[in-house]
């Protein structure tokens, strides 16, 4: 992320899924209501790309969103908003 942290595969992963079964809000950046949800979610592990075929030099979580507050997403259309928070939680481990 923005911040330079980063989680194992196997945790993205399970937290992925535990995000789309009981979440899917979007915020903007973080703050109030939810303005959208997210409509589609990808983990991309390694071991993931490799089973679907693909290659990545990179590996995350791929969603997509509906932005149901119209203010909102004409901020997203004109470059104003670039991006939003899904707004979860983690607590920090020292590596």
């Amino acid at each position: 992320d923005l911040q330079g942290d980063s989680i194992s595969p196997d945790v993205l992963v399970k937290a992925a899924n535990e995000f789309m079964l009981d979440v899917r809000v979007a915020k903007s950046m973080h703050e109030g209501d939810s303005v959208g949800e997210v409509i589609h979610s990808l983990p991309l592990t390694d071991e993931i790309a490799k089973s679907l075929g693909l290659s990545s030099q990179r590996e995350g979580w791929i969603i997509a969103m509906k932005i149901h507050d119209d203010e909102i997403w004409e901020q997203v259309k004109s470059g104003d908003l670039a991006a939003f928070s899904i707004g979860g939680k983690a607590i920090r481990n020292a590596a």
